[in-house]
């Protein structure tokens, strides 16, 4: 779910995210009929003095969105209320017990109310408030700013500002949550998506800087750096928020819990506990209870510092006092705030040996995670034909991880699994070979592979190389899991090397998952290399992911590329505009073209994307130039490539919630601004002719239009 903007009729002592333009008209109705030039007066009088007493420092509380979803009844918020104050909790400062999305009926009563959930809310909502406002906490509760929440479960605010903010000030709530679903197409800022940290400190309390968080480390550290560039604009009273703590959800190791707690506390983000607080562990607790961490803002001179290692091995790291603000000659007390030491007279700098956060289990097959078969693979195989995809270049049929028996046999060979893969992987291969298509396998640098089901190849490279080219093995995807903390380049290598000295020709795609900056080392020992974590069926997935693959388009070249991870086209969980966005990006990306949805049960639509073409040919340029983003100006973007032949391919793109117009100026895409070319719509197969200066085309939400300029 997306959560950007709030309003709230209780400014004085309702803690909002960000309060929306409209709702200054229900502030004025609550508080008594003043003129609406007053109450906007008092608002941004009130977040300069922060005379309501609110946002002095980041709000502490828990959401009940990141383990319980729409999973909520008052049972589940009075136990929580419960457990926030018997596991002591509340004693360190977490005071907000907050509903998010599903607590509301789907309809509005008569009279336009909102009406909380009969079957999970019987009491209502005011009941609920006074209970959890009886342990010393207090209430939060979510809206949106749009006709329905993100899960459509219930009514949003939109033409209701100022009716539900009466509602919440009737019940006794203290925060209000207001999200960004299913707006009108009003604009951005009312809503709070157009870079809010520039506007909204006059406004709100906090606000979201980042899409949801997800319980991965690359999730975590990804939001993190997004969050980051906004960090001048926040300050007591208004705060960045790069969403709400996955801290013991899970999905991390403790260490990894230990940064991203951290860092959260360090950039002053609003600590919401997203865990179930009724099963909370030692370990969890631990960490959320460290008021050393969390308490601040830092007076007296001090300096907050945290050394963080983000790659896959043990290093030591550095910061000179130069780095963090400090004089040269300044001689400070270090006090580790996890250890709960403190050293004296440390003189110029601070020096730390660093694990490296574990590595992640993580699957990156898209369709079919561990449900693989020889008979699936052999119609896939058939499909690929089928359906004219081979003959338009698609020749790997690759299989991903739980394709082996989770031991080796006595001579310390992979065994394909007996139960799904019976006529063994030669065979198999052979099949494959003769759809004239190749056949690609996987395989990972650490003891075991990501789902734990087979064995990894650390340690037996040279074995496992052999085998896969006995069996005639094309590609080979290798992933990075569970890897006893040596370092990437020497893991790979090894396997690089076994490869090589085969005499088969494989494809070797390194899935490291760019923790240690592979385009910077990896063109001398693979064929590809991942640039980002795994990719999901969603919008804000596939556009971090281009974002965070365009960082090392300079490093990418002809036989060497940067690798964004698989096509989600066909999987559902987009539009076909989305789809085709997503499909064009990467073919400008001169990424691999790996399809990830069931071929056997592909729609025309898919097809139709899958098979242009004139998009695979810029893929296939032989020039080999990565692509990348030229021009940005809030959500419209500019993406281009050189071609071969003197052309230049064209994405105008727009990640946006409403149409807009897109102009790439010659200036901005590498052409003189007295060419003259020829614009092919690659998408709509039509040319505009004689085009000189610039190329401007309207675009809808999130489209894109892909040109091939060529000049006259």
């Amino acid at each position: 779910m997306a959560h950007t903007v709030t309003a709230s009729a209780r400014l004085s002592w309702i803690f909002v995210w960000v309060l929306i333009m409209s709702s200054l008209a229900a502030l004025r109705k609550v508080r008594g009929g003043r003129a609406e030039t007053e109450i906007e007066k008092e608002i941004f009088w009130r977040r300069k003095s922060l005379e309501n007493g609110l946002g002095r420092s980041p709000p502490m509380g828990w959401n009940s969105w990141n383990h319980f979803h729409c999973n909520i009844d008052e049972k589940l918020i009075r136990a929580t209320a419960d457990a926030m104050v018997s596991t002591g909790l509340s004693a360190v400062g977490y005071k907000y017990i907050n509903l998010d999305d599903c607590w509301a009926e789907q309809n509005r009563d008569s009279k336009g109310n909102l009406v909380p959930k009969a079957s999970t809310f019987p009491s209502g909502i005011k009941a609920l408030a006074d209970y959890v406002h009886s342990k010393g906490l207090k209430l939060g509760i979510y809206g949106d700013a749009g006709t329905m929440t993100c899960s459509k479960t219930m009514p949003g605010s939109l033409g209701y500002e100022e009716q539900d903010a009466k509602t919440y000030a009737s019940w006794g709530v203290d925060y209000l949550k207001y999200d960004n679903c299913n707006n009108d197409g009003s604009s951005p800022k009312e809503r709070g998506r157009e870079d809010p940290a520039t506007w909204a400190p006059k406004i709100g309390n906090s606000w979201r800087t980042t899409d949801d968080i997800d319980d991965t480390w690359e999730s975590m550290t990804s939001i993190a750096d997004s969050n980051d560039r906004w960090a001048s604009y926040a300050g007591p009273g208004a705060w960045n928020d790069p969403d709400m703590l996955e801290v013991g959800n899970g999905g991390m190791t403790t260490e990894e819990y230990r940064s991203h707690f951290s860092i959260w506390a360090l950039v002053k983000a609003p600590l919401l506990i997203g865990c179930d607080l009724q099963s909370v562990d030692k370990a969890t607790l631990g960490l959320l209870n460290n008021k050393e961490v969390w308490a601040g803002p830092l007076t007296g001179k001090r300096v907050a510092v945290v050394l963080w290692n983000r790659g896959s091995s043990q290093a030591s790291i550095t910061a000179n006092w130069s780095d963090v603000g400090l004089t040269s000659n300044a001689i400070v007390k270090v006090r580790d705030l996890w250890v709960h030491s403190t050293v004296k007279s440390v003189r110029g700098l601070l020096t730390a040996t660093i694990d490296s956060h574990a590595c992640k289990i993580w699957n990156s097959y898209n369709h079919f995670p561990c449900k693989l078969s020889e008979e699936l693979i052999r119609e896939i195989a058939d499909a690929m034909v089928s359906t004219g995809l081979a003959a338009l270049g698609y020749e790997y049929v690759n299989l991903d991880d739980c394709w082996a028996e989770l031991d080796r046999d006595s001579k310390g060979n992979l065994v394909p699994k007996a139960s799904i893969f019976p006529s063994g992987m030669k065979a198999l291969a052979d099949y494959v070979h003769g759809k004239g298509l190749k056949i690609g396998i996987y395989g990972d640098a650490g003891t075991q592979t990501c789902a734990r089901t087979m064995p990894g190849s650390l340690g037996y490279e040279e074995q496992d190389a052999n085998t896969f080219a006995s069996w005639g093995i094309d590609y080979l995807k290798y992933d990075n899991c569970h890897n006893n903390g040596v370092s990437p380049q020497e893991r790979y290598s090894k396997m690089s090397k076994a490869l090589l000295k085969t005499g088969r020709p494989i494809f070797f795609s390194l899935c490291e998952w760019g923790q240690a900056n592979p385009a910077t080392w990896a063109p001398a020992i693979g064929n590809s290399w991942r640039t980002t974590g795994d990719i999901k069926d969603n919008w804000n997935s596939i556009t971090s992911r281009a974002d965070q693959n365009d960082a090392w388009a300079s490093y990418a070249g002809p036989g060497a590329w940067n690798d964004p991870d698989m096509l989600e086209v066909g999987n559902g969980g987009m539009s076909t505009e989305e789809y085709r966005s997503h499909f064009s990006i990467w073919a400008l990306a001169k990424a691999p073209l790996l399809i990830g949805c069931d071929l056997r049960s592909m729609d025309d639509e898919t097809r139709g994307l899958l098979s242009n073409k004139e998009v695979i040919a810029v893929n296939q340029d032989k020039l080999g130039v990565q692509g990348k983003k030229v021009k940005k100006k809030g959500d419209l973007e500019v993406w281009a490539g050189p071609l071969s032949h003197n052309r230049v391919a064209v994405v105008l793109w727009n990640r946006g919630s409403s149409m807009a117009s897109i102009t790439a100026k010659w200036t901005d895409i590498g052409l003189k601004s007295s060419t003259v070319v020829n614009a092919r719509d690659v998408w709509k197969h039509s040319t505009r002719s004689s085009v000189q200066g610039q190329l401007t085309a309207t675009v809808d939400s999130h489209a894109c239009n892909m040109y091939v300029l060529t000049p006259q």
